[in-house]
């Protein structure tokens, strides 16, 4: 007998006792080949063994595993298809405005609002600042006492849209770029940084921080490149030709949307005014100093040209853009530290919220003086630094208050024409929707932003 034919009848009866072992298996009984298996050319086997099953039965055992999961899939629910895009965000960012959510050109008249419509629960130990985005303010910005900043809807499904995690301790300001439809935002936190944030991909596009006197600052981190020990940064606010919108510690509009150079203000714990660069992000561009105190809230006014300071030293402090001398200086030893400003979408006039429980209105024009007989008397911001917000048309101010209630005063009796309870706790600041109607947000150390209507 050949050798090639005795390899044909070995490979034979290796199938035939791998058969049989498979049976023997699945029917629970023992191997049924026996002793001596008979080859075709009259050749025995030893017996089998049953616990090992040959490569022939392994695929065999995959084939038919393979055809019972297939069996499985096709007899299961098919999953629903993804659900398409609105038509609105097909080939356009998240952050643009959907069709019809820009304001009206006249624009409608706003109006008080009455009660909260909606709750959102954004970070449990409290909101201290937060923003719309330009130029239709369906979107905005909540800074948390934990460092977190996310961004929601203020109409329709009013969900959370994005979120962002940047800063070792609580955000303490927010200040967004209105040229480029809010695609940059600066935050500034108890962590001694500034962060400028990319708003639709969520990164942090630079890092700034401030030194101490003569020791400057830089981008890369806080302290920068100028070897001083870095200072706590208070507020913060777009630069010259209106500088976007912002919301300070205190969480007032400090700005109307406007384009922006690609340089912003802060305010320091050491009570000086920095301007930096954002786009070298290699300096200090210049320093303002004269306060006595932490700077507590800044507001561009004459277009740009010019900015207001506010400080613990009870005073307010009027400067040139790029100048560091002060053209302006407004002090009264019975007045109170002022907390937040907002300036009047005429332009004509800038809101102080102060610390004796009154909101004075100065002049922004020519001649920058208190206006008198032009006062707002009844919330409690005593002991807080509470947020101020004008409406868009300027019929309304709204303000928050120590005691979580939100105020809307008439900008031209100065009545109080509504005052609701809105946080437990103290309430932070307000903000109004960008077109007619009674939209507006307030937030506060509850960790809630509410939503009137």
């Amino acid at each position: 007998m050949s050798t090639h034919r005795m390899r044909r009848c070995m490979v034979a009866t290796a199938a035939v006792t791998a058969a049989g072992q498979w049976r023997s298996v699945r029917q629970g009984r023992s191997c049924p080949v026996p002793s001596a298996t008979p080859c075709l050319a009259g050749w025995t086997r030893s017996p089998c063994r049953p616990t090992r099953l040959t490569l022939p039965t392994r695929r065999l055992r995959l084939r038919r595993a393979s055809a019972r999961e297939w069996a499985a899939r096709a007899a299961s629910p098919r999953r629903p298809p993804r659900p398409l895009l609105p038509a609105h965000m097909r080939g356009r960012s998240w952050i643009a405005p959907p069709p019809g959510a820009l304001p009206a050109d006249p624009p409608e008249p706003n109006y008080a609002p009455k009660s909260v419509v909606h709750t959102y629960d954004v970070c449990s130990r409290g909101v201290a600042a937060a923003v719309r985005l330009p130029p239709a303010g369906h979107l905005f910005l909540a800074g948390g006492l934990d460092g977190g900043i996310s961004v929601w809807e203020a109409a329709g499904a009013r969900r959370r849209v994005q979120s962002y995690a940047g800063h070792t301790a609580g955000v303490r300001g927010l200040a967004v770029e209105a040229d480029g439809g809010g695609r940059r935002f600066l935050s500034v936190a108890f962590d001694k940084g500034v962060r400028l944030w990319d708003t639709e991909t969520g990164r942090v596009v630079g890092s700034f921080g401030v030194g101490g006197p003569g020791g400057g600052g830089g981008g890369g981190g806080p302290g920068g490149s100028g070897g001083g020990r870095a200072v706590g940064i208070t507020c913060v606010v777009w630069g010259q030709g209106g500088g976007g919108v912002a919301a300070a510690a205190g969480g007032g509009t400090a700005g109307t949307p406007a384009p922006s150079n690609g340089e912003f203000l802060v305010g320091t714990a050491d009570g000086r005014v920095v301007q930096l660069d954002a786009r070298a992000g290699d300096g200090v561009v210049q320093t303002y100093a004269g306060h006595m105190g932490p700077v507590n809230a800044l507001a561009l006014i004459d277009g740009g040209r010019r900015f207001v300071s506010a400080a613990d030293d009870n005073s307010l402090r009027v400067w040139e853009w790029g100048i560091p001398v002060v053209i302006r200086y407004v002090a009264d030893p019975s007045a109170a530290a002022v907390g937040a400003l907002a300036l009047h979408p005429g332009g004509k006039w800038v809101a102080a919220s102060r610390a004796d429980n009154q909101v004075m209105v100065y002049g922004a024009k020519d001649v920058f003086k208190v206006r008198k007989g032009k006062v707002f008397r009844g919330h409690m911001s005593a002991g807080y630094q509470v947020g101020l917000g004008f409406s868009p048309d300027g019929r309304w101010l709204a303000s928050g208050d120590g005691v979580g209630r939100v105020w809307v005063w008439d900008w031209k009796s100065g009545r109080a024409v509504r005052s609701g309870v809105g946080h437990k706790g103290v309430c932070a600041g307000v903000a109004w929707g960008a077109g007619g109607g009674s939209d507006l947000l307030s937030w506060g150390w509850d960790g809630c932003v509410k939503a009137w209507a």
